[in-house]
């Protein structure tokens, strides 16, 4: 039964990517893209980096002064003058006063992102934008923002396979770019770890700018992370521990988090003990937030782990004390967060959830977003939910 709720999840999150217009605009990224990372992987060996060009010395510059005057005359075109470098005056201090340039801060960034590949560090951003497959890329691309440089991600190097509803192997290369770009579209603003696997560098003969291009690969630092946490002779991690999770997509049943590595679906069910909960609004992307491990199973030969995770045992006593302190006859302040056929459900604002009818007391509609007021008429101890009569004092205009 979990394995088919996480398969409705999943198929629900393709859905609801779907439905977004595949004909999204495409922007030019600034970043060096994957192609033109081969390209200068091809012009500089190794780790090599092309030395930044030298000032020019005085002598140097005067004599570049003096050269159109003396192309004009021999009937040359003048060559272009070079720039002359400007001074930076650093001034008196009696104690040591550390400051950079942007270029110096450029170069210094720049030579940590190339240590963080060399030691394949795990790293972890935010995604900032996602570009479709184009003339540029055979792929999608992620972009995540390392040291102010952008990291390229191509969806081949971000996605597990089994993330999705069927297996993008045996669909078209064109689909399965669009289905890929989709499901990352719905990730924008999540935090992912990824392994720095490409950084290249080079002056641009066209403009004289150096020019930068890094490539990474979220699949690897996942099976680094699995590998440490859950796969080893000894687990990190047991049921009933308390961990930290990053939302990476939210729908309207529920989220998709990464656990220390594995990638989990967490029913809206399982996602509070006092309210009802609306993850578009609750849990969006990029959200941060502590689970609790309920089921753990490994299988170190197939190196899968099917693990669950629940937030309902962190708020649990406070749910209790605050379901216990309500009482029939009075009427509480809440506010509408899911509306149905027939029902509405209500956080109050002394966290106990509520449902009532979905006409209220003056006979107006209720909607999502209303403030009302709800007079408690029955309780349901099993559900800690209370049940009664409602009344909106604040209507939305939209």
């Amino acid at each position: 039964m979990k394995k088919e709720n996480e398969a409705i999840m999943t198929e629900e999150i393709e859905e609801g990517a779907v439905m977004e217009s595949a004909e999204m605009e495409q922007t030019e990224a600034p970043v060096v893209g994957e192609d033109d990372v081969d390209v200068l992987e091809d012009n500089v060996a190794g780790d090599a980096v092309a030395p930044l060009e030298a000032p020019l010395d005085e002598a140097e510059s005067d004599a570049d002064e003096d050269a159109p005057a003396a192309d004009a005359a021999a009937g040359r075109r003048p060559r272009r003058s070079r720039a002359v470098p400007q001074r930076i005056i650093e001034g008196d201090s009696d104690i040591a006063l550390t400051a950079l340039t942007p270029e110096q801060s450029r170069e210094q960034n720049w030579r940590a992102i190339k240590q963080a590949m060399e030691r394949r560090s795990i790293l972890e951003r935010q995604i900032i934008g996602v570009e479709p497959a184009g003339e540029a890329h055979n792929t999608p691309m992620v972009h995540v923002l390392v040291n102010d440089f952008k990291v390229v991600i191509s969806t081949r190097e971000f996605f597990d396979a089994n993330l999705f509803s069927t297996d993008l192997t045996k669909v078209s290369e064109a689909e399965r770019n669009r289905r890929e770009f989709q499901m990352a579209s719905r990730m924008m603003g999540a935090y992912v770890p990824f392994v720095i696997t490409h950084a290249q560098s080079e002056i641009d003969p066209a403009t004289g700018e150096r020019v930068y291009g890094v490539r990474a690969s979220r699949k690897e630092a996942m099976r680094r992370k699995r590998n440490n946490y859950y796969l080893g002779q000894t687990p990190r991690i047991n049921v009933g521990d308390k961990v930290k999770a990053r939302v990476l997509m939210s729908a309207p049943k529920g989220i998709l988090m990464e656990v220390v590595g594995q990638e989990v679906v967490v029913p809206v069910h399982e996602l509070s003990s006092c309210k009802w909960v609306d993850p578009l609004y609750d849990y969006a992307p990029g959200t941060v937030t502590y689970v609790v491990v309920t089921k753990l199973e490994v299988n170190r030969e197939d190196k899968t782990v099917d693990l669950a995770v629940s937030r309902r045992p962190l708020d649990a006593d406070e749910a209790k004390r605050a379901y216990d302190s309500v009482r029939e006859g009075i009427r509480y302040i809440g506010t509408v967060v899911s509306v149905d056929q027939k029902y509405v459900r209500i956080n109050l604002d002394c966290h106990v959830r509520a449902s009532t009818q979905v006409i209220g007391l003056n006979g107006a509609r209720l909607h999502y977003g209303d403030r009302v007021s709800v007079g408690v008429t029955g309780k349901n101890d099993r559900m800690r939910t209370v049940y009664g009569t409602c009344l909106p004092i604040a209507t939305r205009t939209f």
